[in-house]
């Protein structure tokens, strides 16, 4: 059986999809923070927890052989507005559940960190073995689950850390947060583009059909082949600047992207990642999936654009809209 914490939220629904697909029995825990359970999600073959993974017990994972823990607060600016919870979910919270799992038998957990505790500053991609600085919040928080969690291996619990590039495409519970997604949007229905500060920072980016085919091919790998270490997980061939992407979406949708505009201060965040460890690791590569991604995206969006203005598609102002905030 596999449990994924976070199944109802954005990578969440594409992976119990494939699991499901893939013959697989799966129990979907998630506090549904962004909006009510999907109506498919209860179907055969899936089971449904409603709870916050801070709440879960040994109980909850009896039989239990995998865990995704995908429940997180998913953006900077979420966890710069609620830094407490921040603290309490995506480090505490998910050590906790580590531990938890390793006692109630699960063999493999399996934990999507971020390639932002980087930082920046290397002009080359980032190897596994590279110095991190992470920036922030939700950065710092991501490096020390992976730190704590890693430590908890023992011959029969199998931690996995991913350092995801920044993810893209489409989804059941969408993000328009996620700045491809942000921009496809924005073209399909010829508005402007944003672009944070000047647009020379460079980020790595990661379909969401790709990452979810590496967290299968995790299933199925022999545990001497998992390395006690992280592993970058994305494409050589999609990373960018930023403000190179609305001229390239435009070219890929057949529109002229000549609305741009440029918001807030430079974005500290650049940097490119090596893939060599996932291959490595896994035996998976792939070259740019940009094309295909975005097109399926726009397909989506032009089928019902109504849906990226949904408030929950963009997560820290869901959260800021609907959660008790402290006033200073």
């Amino acid at each position: 059986m596999t449990m994924v914490t976070g199944g109802a939220g954005y990578i969440g629904r594409v992976l119990v999809d494939a699991l499901r697909n893939s013959g697989r029995h799966v129990v979907v825990v998630d506090r549904l923070l962004y909006g009510p359970i999907s109506p498919d999600l209860g179907t055969s073959g899936v089971d449904f927890i409603q709870k916050d993974i801070r709440d879960l017990h040994g109980a909850d994972l009896v039989g239990v052989d995998e865990l995704f823990d995908l429940a997180a607060i998913s953006t900077e600016a979420a966890a710069e507005l609620l830094p407490e919870l921040t603290w309490e979910v995506n480090y505490a919270g998910r050590r906790r559940l580590a531990e938890l799992a390793r006692r109630a038998g699960v063999g493999r957990y399996i934990l999507p960190s971020s390639s932002n505790v980087y930082g920046s500053g290397n002009p080359a991609p980032y190897t596994e073995d590279d110095e991190v600085e992470p920036h922030g919040i939700y950065a710092a928080a991501n490096r020390l689950a992976e730190r704590r969690i890693i430590r908890l291996r023992t011959p029969e619990f199998t931690p996995i850390v991913l350092r995801q590039a920044t993810v893209f495409g489409w989804s059941p519970c969408m993000r328009y947060d996620l700045v491809i997604n942000a921009m496809t949007a924005s073209l399909v229905r010829g508005e402007d583009c944003r672009v944070m500060g000047d647009g020379t920072q460079r980020r790595p980016f990661v379909w969401i059909g790709d990452l979810v085919r590496t967290y299968l091919r995790l299933l199925e790998i022999p545990v001497d082949r998992v390395i006690a270490t992280p592993i970058n997980v994305g494409s050589a061939e999609d990373d960018y600047p930023i403000g190179e992407l609305p001229a390239l979406l435009g070219e890929i949708l057949g529109v002229e992207a000549t609305a741009v505009t440029h918001y807030g201060a430079p974005d500290p965040m650049s940097h490119r990642l090596s893939y060599r460890r996932l291959w490595e690791v896994t035996g998976l590569s792939w070259g740019s999936s940009l094309t295909d991604g975005v097109r399926e995206l726009a397909d989506r969006i032009r089928h019902a654009p109504e849906g990226a203005d949904e408030p929950s598609a963009r997560r820290a102002k869901w959260l800021e809209a609907t959660w008790y905030l402290p006033t200073n």
